[in-house]
């Protein structure tokens, strides 16, 4: 849907990569720092919704402010024509809910590798 668009004057969509409640993420180029970031965009029709777009907002500050090496570092949010947005680290693998649905219950020693 968004691929080519570049948000920001700085974020370059190269292709969808998952989708949440609320919001696709998709794998961009940051033009401006030329890295990959993964950017979480807030679907439309959340846009015009307070509700939503303050807990989006708050998804974002809150992320920006852990430092965990399993969770993406967020480096910018904001809003693109009435888009909301974040980017944040490109990590590659896994995510959580993946593994679970793979493996099923974890162990506790594997659960405590990644907490």
């Amino acid at each position: 849907m968004f691929k080519g668009k570049i948000f920001a004057n700085r974020y370059e969509i190269l292709k969808k990569i998952d989708s949440g409640g609320m919001a696709n993420i998709y794998l961009a180029r940051d033009k401006k720092l030329s890295r990959n970031v993964a950017l979480k965009i807030m679907f439309p029709q959340f846009a015009s919704d307070s509700h939503f777009v303050e807990r989006f907002k708050r998804e974002a500050k809150s992320m920006a402010n852990l430092s965990h090496p399993y969770i993406a570092t967020v480096y910018d949010w904001g809003k693109e024509e009435e888009i909301y947005y974040i980017a944040m680290e490109y990590l590659l693998g896994e995510n959580l809910s993946q593994i679970i649905n793979k493996k099923g219950i974890l162990p506790p020693s594997e659960v405590v590798d990644i907490s």
